[in-house]
């Protein structure tokens, strides 16, 4: 998402509408999350994309859910802001709620160079085997 441009609030508008096609093109035939760096706070309201995320994910019946942790994903270098900006956000009547296990949001490491921690979603599920293709392949020379 974008965060520190001229244009930085329309960039993030423009790219949150991006991803609202997306969940719309996808939303009768598949179960969506939305995951990453959103650049914006669920849990604050101190900067324009915190809004705008939340009115984001009000307007489109989207969020995390009680089994995720509220912990500082992010750590700016200057060692002075932090904030839990990266999620795992899914539709309100969404049935792959009720499959999540848990989501964990790991502690800062020195062998981690990012100033981002991980944010792990651990799903219960099953994977159906395909009736489909065979796996036979021609090749040609």
């Amino acid at each position: 998402m974008p965060s520190d441009s001229k244009n930085a609030d329309i960039e993030y508008k423009d790219t949150l509408a991006q991803i609202d096609e997306m969940i719309e093109k996808y939303k009768d035939t598949h179960e969506i999350i939305v995951c990453g760096d959103m650049n914006g706070s669920l849990d604050r309201s101190s900067t324009p994309h915190d809004k705008i995320l939340k009115t984001f994910c009000k307007e489109k019946c989207i969020g995390n859910t009680e089994k995720c942790p509220v912990k500082e994903t992010f750590y700016h270098q200057n060692g002075m802001s932090k904030g839990q900006i990266d999620y795992f956000l899914f539709k309100s009547n969404s049935e792959i709620i009720n499959k999540i296990r848990q989501i964990d949001v790991l502690d800062t490491d020195p062998e981690n160079t990012s100033d981002h921690v991980p944010v792990i979603l651990t799903l219960n599920s099953q994977l159906k085997k395909s009736q489909g293709k065979s796996n036979n392949y021609h090749s040609k020379t």
